[in-house]
């Protein structure tokens, strides 16, 4: 059942944070910042158990990121990301947000849950910076 976070499952989203980060999947996230934005959080039980998380940074009134969707391993395959994903989307729907992205190499997984990829001839970019480093201009 996919439900609102809240502190008490703090340790469990951080568990599944950094198994998802060890396989390459997501970004890794601190305690710390997992704690300061844990209201953009869902979770997916199963009996009592914490097997998915997602969450729903909102940018601003246009653009909202799915970030940190980790299930299981051994719960994969049982729609648990996608019922993650869909709260999400209705929670952006809600809220008037006109975009939502999802940064993946899961294409297949979010085709299937409407995204497109809308940036035609064109391609994010970014600028990766050692921690502590600093970059001159």
């Amino acid at each position: 059942m996919v439900k609102k976070a809240n502190l008490n499952y703090l340790e469990d989203i951080l568990k599944l944070i950094r198994l998802g980060a060890k396989r390459g999947k997501v970004l890794l996230r601190s305690k710390a910042e997992i704690g300061v934005n844990i209201d953009s959080f869902f979770i997916y039980t199963l009996n009592k158990k914490v097997v998915g998380c997602a969450s729903l940074e909102v940018y601003n009134f246009k653009l909202a990121e799915v970030r940190s969707l980790v299930v299981d391993y051994d719960y994969h395959g049982q729609g648990i990301g996608r019922k993650l994903v869909k709260r999400c989307i209705s929670v952006a729907k809600r809220k008037g947000i006109l975009e939502v992205l999802a940064v993946t190499d899961q294409d297949q997984f979010f085709w299937k849950a409407g995204f497109r990829k809308s940036l035609e001839n064109q391609y994010p970019m970014f600028l990766k910076l050692r921690e502590r480093g600093r970059i001159e201009i």
